[in-house]
């Protein structure tokens, strides 16, 4: 893994803690070609994306988990995740962060915009077998003026309907050059031949010095309401993990002891990842024994999408006769 910082003598805390976040997103799968405008959340905001908003909020919070269903999952002529280059998903994006410092009152942040997920042409360094997915938000925040940007690389490999995660990119926030982090243990991101109850060790996912721990589950087979419309025989996953780590920012170092993560997604067949949510929590300790609590709920759901129709698809296979996978 490579890491590059540049040194400031103040560090910015809602900066630092930005670092120490990430939205562990799969999804292949948007619109016409052109950019998606940022999404205002204040008094300037569409009646249209205000009720986009609501009505994924209303998704979210209305899915009863414990009754999803448990038949076997079938891609149904589909695939659960498409993989051609030029295939773009568009997602309304929702995010709200706390911090509190010891002693003080907390601080809340939200976000609200629309983030582009799209396949990249294949990246003869990865392999012919792994997908980069460039995905960007823009977004404007309660906590700062102007629009936010954020970007960030996956290279997946797809192998039947097993999907891993082999590398990421993103920006670092300190400097102008990217963080690379290529995994000698590919991230099993989605074991093949899915079923209900089934569970298997994800991996370690790294960002510097910061480390999550993933399992992962399959929790059944669900309808999905999204501002795209509604998807049936939908694959739900969830994937649940430890952090534990030390982050460091502008020569500041602060040190992780804990936190869990719980991400759950679901899958349309032929159209990937259609709604997500993730919630996380954290306890960070500062240099001068300074300890602050963290959370961050992060919601997205698909806006629109289009998908070349020579797309090359990876739909659930049938179970294969040549002994079991091997996870990470």
């Amino acid at each position: 893994m490579q890491l590059h910082m540049s040194v400031c003598p103040k560090i910015d805390l809602r900066l630092a803690m930005a670092m120490t976040c990430f939205v562990l997103v799969v999804c292949v799968g948007t619109a016409n070609g052109e950019e998606a405008p940022a999404v205002v959340i204040e008094e300037a905001q569409t009646a249209e994306t205000a009720v986009e908003a609501e009505a994924l909020q209303a998704a979210i919070e209305g899915v009863d988990e414990t009754t999803v269903a448990n038949p076997q999952p079938t891609a149904q002529g589909g695939a659960w995740i498409p993989t051609a280059p030029g295939t773009r998903s568009t997602y309304l994006y929702l995010r709200e962060r706390s911090r509190a410092v010891e002693g003080q009152e907390a601080e809340i942040e939200k976000l609200r915009g629309t983030r582009i997920d799209e396949i990249a042409p294949r990246d003869p360094d990865y392999g012919s077998d792994v997908v980069r997915v460039d995905s960007t938000l823009r977004a404007k925040s309660t906590a700062a003026s102007g629009e936010i940007s954020e970007s960030h690389t996956r290279y997946l490999r797809v192998s039947g309907s097993r999907l891993e995660l082999v590398a990421e990119r993103s920006a670092d926030p300190t400097s102008t050059l990217d963080v690379v982090t290529r995994y000698e243990v590919p991230l099993s991101i989605l074991e093949s031949d899915a079923e209900p109850g089934q569970r298997w060790e994800v991996g370690v996912r790294s960002q510097r010095d910061l480390h999550t721990r993933l399992e992962g589950e399959v929790l059944g087979v669900q309808a999905a309401d999204t501002p795209a419309g509604h998807f049936e025989q939908c694959l739900v996953i969830r994937l649940t993990g430890e952090i534990s780590g030390v982050v460091e920012a502008y020569g500041t170092r602060m040190e992780v002891p804990s936190g869990d993560i719980t991400v759950t997604r679901w899958y349309a067949p032929g159209h990937g990842l259609v709604l997500a949510k993730e919630e996380r929590s954290q306890t960070v300790v500062l240099e001068d024994g300074t300890t602050m609590d963290y959370s961050e709920r992060t919601q997205f759901a698909l806006r629109s999408s289009d998908t070349p129709t020579t797309s090359a698809v990876v739909a659930p296979a049938a179970p294969a006769d040549t002994g079991p996978s091997v996870a990470p």
